[in-house]
């Protein structure tokens, strides 16, 4: 079970996705850049969008990292054929990759929008 795709598949990532949030929260970029930090066109929209969406980013990497490797679990409770193994792995990598992008989009629309309904009061 320790070589099937569903183990090391989730374990790896899910530690890299952990480390990586874990160095953005500590050494966040202080300035709007190319080269490092979450970076979209949403983020590097103003210095605010960008403080807020490097902290929020890096705190949900870390949350669906650790979610993520427990959906290591699953090589111990399911026997598929390679194919299906590689293709369950790859979709769960998808998955819990993209899933710390949407959540940081949705909160600086959210943080956005707030703010533009300040002003118009």
């Amino acid at each position: 079970m320790l070589e099937s795709p569903l183990f090391i598949v989730p374990v790896s990532t899910s530690l890299i996705c952990i480390a990586a949030g874990y160095y953005m929260l500590k050494k966040p970029p202080k300035n709007i850049n190319h080269f490092y930090g979450y970076r979209t066109k949403k983020s590097m929209k103003n210095q605010e969008n960008w403080e807020f969406s490097q902290k929020f980013s890096a705190q949900s990497m870390i949350k669906w990292g650790v979610i993520y490797l427990f959906t290591s679990i699953l090589a111990f409770l399911v026997e598929l054929e390679m194919k299906w193994e590689i293709s369950l792995a790859l979709a769960l990598m998808f998955i819990f990759v993209f899933i710390p992008v949407i959540e940081t989009e949705k909160a600086l629309n959210k943080m956005n929008s707030d703010e533009e309904k300040k002003l118009k009061r």
